[in-house]
């Protein structure tokens, strides 16, 4: 090819025609233009598809996860509302508003579930991922954008509240009475071993007494204290639920344009 365009050229000079070897260069230089034109076309639409693949790619990972994370909000706040109902009724029973109609064991099992708070997992692997290579900047729904910062910080909040009421579940208090409610059936159920020391008996509260101790205000205090933290860890929860709704709507419609 590049022969043939030398030869022709050479004729032109050859024969002098100076106006045709002007238009022959300039057409020369015009497809040689487009030539590199074309190329980069060509290029940078290949760019653009893999840029595409791997948002498309990512959008799918945030997908899986977000609705894994929604799951998991799900299955916290119905805890949250289960151990809610469970306070509520052993503070109607400490406060003497309702009577303890129930077996001293039912009562037991009752005091053993108020104070345990359901944590959130960590589901959003593939946000921190994107984050810290950079891939995030290819998610082009500012929307999206918007709602993944909100999420993150909602999330954050949820762990602060979360890690408060944690702090209080292991306070000098609580620690003080935890030999009333966690007794050896419960550590023997909760611990896959064969025995546990026996139970003392101060601590091996039956009957009436188990009632009494439950009436005692600073038992009262407790249990409401954990009542009010448990309400706000699941107000915190909630905040993340809907936010996690908002991202994967958003998703769905990144997905589909």
């Amino acid at each position: 090819m590049i022969s043939f365009f030398r030869t022709i050229r050479r004729n032109l000079i050859a024969r002098k025609r100076v106006a045709r070897y002007t238009v022959y260069a300039v057409g020369e230089v015009l497809l040689v233009v487009m030539g590199i034109l074309i190329a980069l076309q060509v290029n940078t639409w290949n760019e653009n598809r893999k840029v595409s693949h791997e948002r498309v790619k990512l959008l799918h990972a945030l997908k899986a996860d977000f609705q894994a994370h929604y799951q998991d909000t799900e299955r916290v706040l119905q805890n949250g509302e289960h151990i809610r109902r469970v306070q509520e009724r052993l503070l109607g029973y400490s406060s003497g508003k309702i009577p303890i109609d129930v077996p001293a064991d039912s009562l037991r099992f009752l005091m053993q579930e108020w104070y345990r708070f359901s944590p959130l997992r960590a589901l959003t692997a593939s946000l921190d991922q994107a984050i810290s290579t950079g891939k995030v900047n290819m998610i082009e729904n500012e929307a999206l954008i918007s709602g993944l910062n909100l999420h993150r910080n909602q999330v954050k909040g949820y762990e602060r509240v979360f890690d408060r009421a944690g702090e209080f579940v292991w306070s000098e208090n609580f620690k003080l009475i935890s030999p009333f409610l966690v007794s050896s059936e419960l550590l023997l159920r909760m611990g896959g071993i064969d025995a546990v020391p026996e139970q003392h008996p101060d601590f091996d509260l039956r009957g009436e007494a188990l009632g009494a101790f439950l009436q005692r205000p600073e038992i009262y205090a407790l249990i409401h204290q954990a009542y009010a933290s448990n309400v706000i860890v699941n107000n915190w929860v909630e905040g993340v639920r809907s936010t996690t709704e908002t991202i994967l709507a958003e998703i769905d419609i990144s997905l589909n344009n």
